[in-house]
């Protein structure tokens, strides 16, 4: 193995500039890219994020997907679908267009 080796990437800080506080499980947009908070991240405040794995999302309200469709995390909310947005991952799973949650891979576009 590489002597160089930090971790497998799949965690990092980063800062919460949404505006609000966010809370465990909720996604958000660091830099450019979608993350999920590990903790609850007060605004302007720093902490520990995913930037891979599965989670279920909170999504958009009537929008159906099928596995493997692409998902972004829809502009200035916390919910993920179809609608603009910054790219999220794809779904894990079907979701039914009444479902309120779907499975997300993040980052896996």
């Amino acid at each position: 193995m590489s002597n160089n080796r930090i971790d497998d990437g799949s965690t990092m800080v980063a800062v919460n500039a949404t505006g609000a506080d966010v809370v465990s499980g909720e996604p958000f947009v660091a830099g450019a890219t979608v993350v999920v908070a590990a903790v609850d991240i007060a605004d302007t405040a720093s902490g520990v994020v995913h930037t891979s794995g599965k989670f279920s999302l909170n999504k958009e309200a009537a929008v159906a997907l099928a596995a493997g469709d692409k998902v972004n995390l829809v502009t200035g909310t916390a919910t993920v679908g179809t609608s603009a947005g910054t790219a999220a991952g794809i779904a894990a799973a079907a979701a039914a267009g009444g479902d309120a949650t779907a499975e997300v891979i993040l980052n896996r576009n």
